[in-house]
């Protein structure tokens, strides 16, 4: 695998996932794998992110993250033009939808990192069952799904019912993670 293609939410509240993120593409570069990163929102030491910016305003955060994603898809489109990714990684529900889409016009796989499901998070908003079809629907299409914990391991697997072989268990917390998720990438790409 030669370059890899890194969609993530590096908003404020969300300041986990972005470190996640952030470790991961560093990681990857450090190993001679061209990463780009995009994101929507925040800021990173990653060494080629790319940052979209929405034209439009949204009234709530589903619309705002559905609206984002178009934005990045065209960016991922211009990347993909330039260089070829041989995998789209994308990171939680917020980044599926432009993922999947990435992943079916490059017919590349896809690889999705969910660090809890809506089932986990108690289906609090309003909007919780059509986030927890777009985790189902990107659990489908994705090539693997990592997870970080045993929840959402048994979330995936029991809640959204996916196969046993497409979950892997990569916590960051733990020290090599990112060398499993890399060698999760040599299965599918």
């Amino acid at each position: 695998m030669e370059r890899a293609l890194l969609l993530c939410n590096e908003s404020g509240q969300n300041k986990g996932i972005g470190e996640h993120c952030s470790c991961l593409s560093r990681y990857l570069s450090d190993r001679g794998i061209e990463t780009e990163t995009i994101s929507f929102n925040g800021k990173t030491n990653c060494k080629r992110v790319h940052i979209v910016k929405l034209v439009i305003d949204a009234n709530n955060p589903f619309n705002w993250t559905l609206l984002a994603n178009n934005e990045m898809k065209q960016k991922g489109r211009e990347l993909n033009k330039e260089k070829e990714f041989d995998l789209i990684h994308v990171h939680d529900w917020t980044t599926a939808t432009a993922g999947m889409a990435l992943s079916k016009l490059s017919e590349k796989p896809l690889v999705l990192t969910l660090h809890s499901t809506e089932h986990n998070r108690g289906f609090c908003n309003q909007h919780s069952q059509i986030v927890s079809s777009i985790e189902w629907w990107a659990s489908f299409e994705a090539k693997k799904v990592i997870v970080d914990n045993r929840d959402a391991y048994n979330s995936v697997k029991y809640d959204l019912n996916l196969p046993e072989e497409k979950i892997v268990i990569a916590d960051p917390l733990k020290q090599g993670w990112q060398g499993k998720v890399l060698e999760e990438y040599g299965k599918v790409a």
